[in-house]
């Protein structure tokens, strides 16, 4: 992907020339609420996830999801804590946003405070837990696409920026992203652990 900048001095994003058909059938969406931990993840096509409850109590969880022939979006929510094992729809990769005030979130093992977001590769497996209520929004896009936009918007690929810090997966801070795009390379600070 390429951007090109119009008349209007605003950059606009190209996509790239893809010859494989779309990743998602176009229009389709849902909303799921269940108190079954095994049903959270029934609803949105492609993936393949399993989950344990973390913690007592009656599980609570729901699912928000849409998608266009080149995405899937969603918000998922649960209630206690929950381990999530599995995979992305083929080919994706994976952005996901929390919707939580809580440094809870562990994605591979590293932290995923609010201000943090966490990336997924096309190769790699879902290993994320939370031991407390959880909502995050997630975005599911072919890795190139996904790559090509954090180039254009952030001035690198977020595989390039995970490389740097040791990981293929895990969390990057938003803040980092910001102050990096300012300087147009990411930072070596990398995902944090406690």
């Amino acid at each position: 992907m390429t951007a090109v900048v119009a008349a209007d001095g605003i950059p606009h994003a190209i996509s790239p020339a893809i010859s494989e058909p779309p990743p998602f059938t176009p229009g389709m969406g849902g909303i799921m609420r269940t108190t079954d931990v095994d049903r959270l993840h029934d609803l949105a096509p492609g993936w393949v996830e399993q989950s344990f409850q973390l913690g007592r109590g009656q599980f609570e969880g729901s699912l928000s999801f849409g998608q266009t022939g080149r995405m899937q979006f969603a918000v998922k929510d649960w209630r206690p804590g929950l381990l999530v094992r599995g995979s992305a729809p083929e080919g994706t990769a994976v952005l996901g946003f929390p919707l939580v005030d809580s440094a809870a979130g562990r994605l591979r093992g590293l932290s995923l405070a609010s201000t943090d977001f966490g990336y997924i590769s096309r190769s790699e497996e879902v290993d994320f837990r939370s031991t407390t209520p959880y909502r995050v929004f997630l975005i599911a896009m072919r890795e190139e696409e996904l790559e090509a936009y954090a180039e254009i918007v952030l001035g690198d690929r977020f595989g390039r920026s995970c490389a740097a810090t040791g990981s293929t997966a895990g969390a990057v801070s938003r803040n980092d992203s910001a102050r990096s795009s300012a300087s147009a390379s990411m930072p070596s600070t990398g995902p944090r652990t406690s």
